[in-house]
């Protein structure tokens, strides 16, 4: 993953929609983040939690927990109805967190198009 510019950390942090959540060691490291994105839908408010990213050295500390949980709880005094977590399924420990913590899995695959003209239209 590239790093964001200025410009587009500031867009990110102004959407109404989204929140970004942190986490630091007590020595003050920043050592995880996630995104929290809702969404109104005609079955309900949805919450996204996207892109969890936690440093590979403390992997295992309980940084992942933190954050998931403390979008969840976020999610839901926002308003969502739901909340969604997505992990790529070799991703073991990351899609056993979200069992162990009560998330049901759905039954859905994820695809996805990065630019439009990219579509095969015919």
């Amino acid at each position: 993953m590239r790093p964001l510019t200025d410009n587009e950390i500031i867009a990110l942090l102004q959407r109404p929609d989204t929140w970004v959540y942190v986490a630091f060691t007590p020595d003050g490291r920043l050592v995880g983040t996630i995104t929290l994105c809702l969404a109104a839908s005609p079955t309900g408010t949805k919450g996204w939690a996207e892109d969890l990213v936690v440093d590979t050295s403390v992997r295992g500390a309980g940084f992942g927990k933190a954050l998931i949980l403390r979008s969840a709880r976020e999610a839901f005094r926002h308003g969502a109805d739901s909340v969604n977590f997505t992990s790529r399924p070799s991703r073991m420990a990351a899609n056993n967190l979200y069992v162990s913590l009560g998330f049901e899995q759905r039954e859905t695959n994820v695809y996805r198009c990065k630019q439009y003209d990219s579509l095969k239209l015919h």
